[in-house]
């Protein structure tokens, strides 16, 4: 039938029946290309909350750097570098987008206002020559191919920022900003720019770039994130508070000073450390203290002793922690003398001061042998130690009496 002569009648219904089908994709296709405009705002606004979002990261960053530079300095220095990058990047695509709009619209372009873009405002929004002709065709040079450049520049960099230490994210910036060649309806291979905008209508285009500056900003985000967590990922995270007073001396003589340290101290529940002293580990109390224990031998004099305490950091990586501290051993000496007189006298209590240097009186028990019947250490109206004094009445006459004083195990008999 292809063959035949058509009358003129059918020329003119063939002839409609393509104006016909023309007319009917014409519409379909603007309605689609309409619809580029919805997720054009859609991506604008993602835009603006991971702006908003970024902000508020920095100044995160402001702060903790603020409070420990020597910390968070160096995490600042590079997540503003990340920002210079990221800025620079999105502000690159937003001019292509502009300039794929003027060359349409013309230089006066309604929809654009010095960097802003409105969507709605487009004109020429179905014209599907123009982005070919920015981005991939020859006559401008191919921007396409600088975009890729530039996008594949930026993903390096924010890739080298993470240091190696989250290869997830890394995976996530690889897939979200790549450039890889893509395959057209037949199959075949064809470069980046040409899979992306090749005949794509102005609409479609700048939402395709839109959609890559939120790729950019999120990129950022996950940067600034894992960058942020660094701060503090080797810093010890401690559960338990207790005041801690640690006093020069328990027991100071009349005229001279008592003095103590008083502070925090921060413990971790979840983890017990490693305190090494010499060839083995201390035993640990239930607020994993160390606990140690060492008996004095002679000679008198100073004892130098300390150790390394292990602890996992947040990391995995295990921090010690050396120390090292003094003690002095002395040779027993007890103080222990009639206040009264130099005898006692049978049936009544007489007086006598019993003290041990380093020692206070509460931790001071003393034994009377040879016919003492008591022995009584003076109290204060609370009811409490109050000095090291102790009456004592010998049972019989004429016979030593001997006093053992004590330490909690008998120190020295006089």
């Amino acid at each position: 039938m292809a063959h035949e002569k058509l009358s003129p009648r059918q020329k003119m219904i063939g002839m409609m029946y393509l104006v016909l089908t023309a007319m009917l994709a014409l519409n379909v296709s603007k309605e689609a290309v309409k619809a580029f405009k919805k997720v054009d705002k859609s991506l604008t606004l993602t835009i603006e909350n991971y702006k908003k979002k970024n902000n508020i990261l920095y100044a995160d960053f402001d702060r903790a750097a603020a409070e420990n530079p020597a910390k968070a300095g160096k995490y600042k220095t590079a997540a503003y570098a990340v920002k210079e990058r990221a800025d620079e990047m999105f502000n690159y695509i937003q001019g292509l987008k502009i300039e794929i709009i003027k060359k349409a619209d013309g230089p006066d372009a309604p929809a654009v206002t010095g960097t802003d873009v409105n969507i709605d405002l487009v004109q020429k929004y179905d014209e599907n020559n123009i982005p070919s002709e920015v981005l991939v065709g020859a006559s401008e040079g191919g921007k396409g191919t600088n975009l890729k450049a530039a996008l594949d520049d930026y993903r390096e960099f924010l890739i080298t920022t993470l240091e190696g230490k989250n290869p997830l994210t890394e995976e996530v910036l690889r897939k979200s900003l790549s450039t890889d060649p893509g395959k057209d309806e037949n199959g075949q291979t064809e470069p980046w720019a040409n899979n992306m905008f090749q005949t794509l209508p102005v609409v479609g285009a700048i939402a395709l770039l839109s959609k890559m500056q939120v790729d950019v900003r999120n990129a950022e985000t996950e940067v600034l994130n894992n960058l942020y967590a660094q701060i503090d990922a080797s810093s010890f995270k401690f559960n338990k508070l207790k005041a801690i007073v640690i006093p020069d001396a328990n027991y100071v003589t009349v005229g001279s000073d008592y003095k103590a340290v008083v502070f925090i101290s921060a413990t971790d529940t979840t983890q017990t450390p490693n305190i090494v002293v010499g060839n083995g580990n201390l035993p640990l109390d239930d607020m994993g203290r160390g606990v140690f224990t060492s008996r004095a031998t002679a000679p008198a004099g100073s004892r130098t002793w300390g150790g390394v305490i292990n602890l996992k950091s947040p990391n995995g990586v295990v921090v010690a922690y050396p120390f090292t501290s003094t003690y002095t051993v002395g040779e027993p000496n007890v103080i222990c003398s009639p206040t009264a007189m130099n005898v006692m006298y049978f049936g009544i209590p007489n007086p006598i001061d019993v003290s041990v240097p380093g020692f206070s009186p509460n931790q001071i028990s003393i034994n009377v042998v040879n016919g003492v019947q008591t022995a009584e250490r003076v109290k204060n109206s609370a009811g409490q130690d109050f000095r090291g004094t102790y009456f004592v009445k010998p049972a019989s006459k004429q016979q030593d009496v001997q006093i053992i004083v004590s330490q909690k195990t008998p120190m020295v008999r006089l």
